[in-house]
């Protein structure tokens, strides 16, 4: 089999790993239900301009002031990767429950994940090799040590004798 195919299954399966550890594998919400809280709670907006629908982020006053692919957007999954990189702008609205304030942070946290589905998906338990985590961090240049009882990773450049172990 191809290293290199094998290597990117083992790096998106390292991802999936973080975000089931973050997120405990909870419901991601539809795009549609994700749009109607920012429209609700965070005053986005859609503007039409020349039979196109843009996505506007809540500070969008016309076309002529704004930047295409950072104050408006042709669709919701181009906004929601600026979502992911910048942060959802803060709610004047208190109204927003926590509970929906997490399913919209999980939406938004997810659009680096590539999935076809525009419906509501649960993602799977999943099981993790930790010799795959190591094989990884070994090829992203970290090594590794016996110390404290345990197997301790350290960042490229890091030696041993530099690490403080708390």
């Amino acid at each position: 089999e191809d290293p290199e195919l094998q290597d990117f299954l083992r790096i998106r399966e390292f991802k999936k790993f973080f975000f089931l550890r973050d997120y405990g594998g909870e419901e991601v919400i539809s795009s549609t239900e994700a749009w109607r809280l920012l429209k609700t709670f965070y005053n986005f907006k859609t503007f039409e301009s020349d039979e196109t629908s843009y996505f506007c982020l809540p500070d969008f006053d016309t076309l002529r002031e704004s930047t295409f692919h950072q104050d408006y957007f042709a669709d919701l999954q181009d906004m929601r990767k600026n979502l992911c990189a910048y942060g959802i702008p803060s709610s004047n609205d208190t109204k927003i429950t926590e509970k929906d304030r997490h399913r919209l942070e999980i939406w938004v946290r997810c659009a680096i994940i590539d999935h076809p589905e525009q419906t509501p998906m649960k993602l799977p338990e999943m099981q993790f090799d930790w010799n795959d985590a190591s094989y990884l961090l070994a090829r992203l240049g970290c090594t590794t040590s016996n110390m404290g009882g345990g197997l301790v990773h350290f960042l490229p450049g890091v030696e041993e004798n530099e690490a403080k172990l708390e």
